[in-house]
């Protein structure tokens, strides 16, 4: 069931719409025992039945995406997906960004400059229902 965090094991599903970035933290995070990527998408359509398929209890989603923008997806998941939580990874940093994806539900920001140690705290953070800013 998603957002049911099980025997210590997180299971994440990433959207950015570059492959490259995707493939990158999925190796990154998989190297952390307890986290798992269940699933990837490019962009943010439809993809609320997919997270919901994989069984994540995390997004981690870019707010760049090609179709609905980021923000948008953040409040499909948070309204649609009870229990998944969801962690923004961007290169945007100005406050306005920070302050809407919070009002959205967002769990949790961080920018992609972040070193691999602090993602995966920060994913582990809001699995447990907290706040992460970087």
């Amino acid at each position: 069931m998603a957002g049911d965090v099980t025997n210590d094991r997180i299971r994440l599903f990433l959207i950015d719409d570059h492959a490259l970035v995707r493939q990158g933290i999925s190796m990154l995070l998989s190297q952390n025992a307890g986290l798992e990527v269940v699933g990837e998408a490019d962009d943010g359509q439809d993809v609320t039945a997919r997270i919901e398929a994989a069984g994540a209890d995390v997004v981690v989603l870019d707010l760049a995406l090609p179709g609905p923008h980021g923000l948008d997806v953040c409040r499909q998941i948070v309204s649609k997906l009870q229990g998944v939580a969801v962690l923004v990874l961007t290169m945007h940093g100005e406050e306005e960004y920070v302050a809407e994806a919070l009002r959205s539900g967002a769990k949790g920001y961080l920018l992609k400059g972040v070193p691999a140690e602090q993602l995966a705290q920060a994913v582990r953070a809001v699995a447990a229902g907290q706040t992460y800013l970087g």
